[in-house]
């Protein structure tokens, strides 16, 4: 029972780190959008844009952990590489 509990607890985890990650990930895509039109915004856009690598990094990384662990749940047919 303890492994099922910690398996839970994983994918938790990888959840919400692999939601957070996409949050920054739309956070920087919406500011593009914004300087595509707004000049005085591009600057903060292109200092948030070096971040995206490692925000992609992020998500792959618990969007794998969180995967692995419904797996070995046995739920991975619930398993959707797209945040909700």
């Amino acid at each position: 029972m303890a492994d099922l509990e910690r398996l839970s607890r994983n994918k938790q985890r990888a959840f919400v780190r692999r939601d957070a990650a996409v949050s920054h990930i739309e956070a920087i895509y919406n500011l593009g959008l914004k300087a595509s039109t707004d000049s005085s915004s591009r600057s903060k856009f292109l200092i948030a844009a070096d971040d995206l690598e490692g925000y992609w990094s992020k998500f792959l990384l618990e969007n794998d952990t969180m995967l692995e662990a419904m797996i070995e749940l046995g739920t991975d047919n619930e398993f959707s590489d797209l945040p909700e």
